[in-house]
């Protein structure tokens, strides 16, 4: 019913329709959203998600597509760290992106750089430092799982990333009743956010800093 149908963004990003319940595209390219931003200054990784699905209309079939940028960036959170009963619990302060250029101390190097780094008003004197290969490392994996294309055409799927938030989609939006359109909006976006924080977060979990309760780390995503 629907060809040579597409869709492309003002960066060149395109999601191409083909037969199924849903056509999904993520891919990383250059910011619409954030750029001459803190949070650009300081990004891990940012990627593009067009989603496409039929709807009905007044009784007339139409293709409905959605596209969000989300952006994963360094930033320094500050926690309040407790334990009671021998049950620890850390709950957030603060959170700054503030970007500094120049040199530092950068302990696993052991010496002084001329580099990117953050600092906060929580911990006087701290600097992180962000980028280089390791940054680098980050972006290929991130890319490699969680970029490509995807069509439902049912059952589920959790072979790469971007199946995993296609089926996330479908098990969200699917019922015994067809959801309305802002409904799916909302669902949709509930998935691309929950899936992208358990990412985040799990990035989180590899980098803790020398203060116990500082913590460098990607945020949970900014979405546009």
């Amino acid at each position: 019913m629907f060809t040579n149908w597409n869709w492309t963004l003002p960066n060149g990003l395109r999601l191409q329709w083909s037969a199924g319940y849903a056509n999904l595209n993520i891919s990383t390219g250059p910011s619409l959203s954030f750029n001459d931003t803190a949070e650009s200054a300081a990004s891990l990784f940012n990627f593009f998600i067009i989603y496409a699905t039929p709807e009905q209309r007044a009784g007339e079939s139409y293709l409905k597509a959605r596209a969000y940028e989300a952006m994963m960036h360094w930033c320094i959170n500050t926690h309040d760290v407790r334990v009671s009963d021998n049950i620890p619990s850390m709950n957030l302060t603060a959170s700054h992106t503030i970007v500094k250029e120049g040199e530092i101390f950068i302990q696993s190097y052991n010496q002084t750089k001329n580099t990117t780094y953050l600092v906060s008003p929580t911990d006087p004197g701290g600097t992180y430092a962000i980028g280089g290969m390791s940054d680098d490392a980050i972006r290929v994996m991130l890319a490699n799982t969680m970029c490509g294309n995807d069509i439902y055409r049912g059952g589920r799927t959790l072979d790469s990333g971007v199946q995993a938030i296609m089926t996330a989609i479908s098990d969200a939006t699917s019922g015994p009743t067809q959801p309305s359109s802002q409904t799916v909006d909302e669902k949709e976006f509930a998935s691309y956010v929950g899936i992208t924080t358990n990412v985040a977060n799990g990035l989180t979990n590899s980098y803790v800093s020398p203060s116990p309760s500082v913590l460098a780390r990607p945020t949970s995503p900014h979405f546009h």
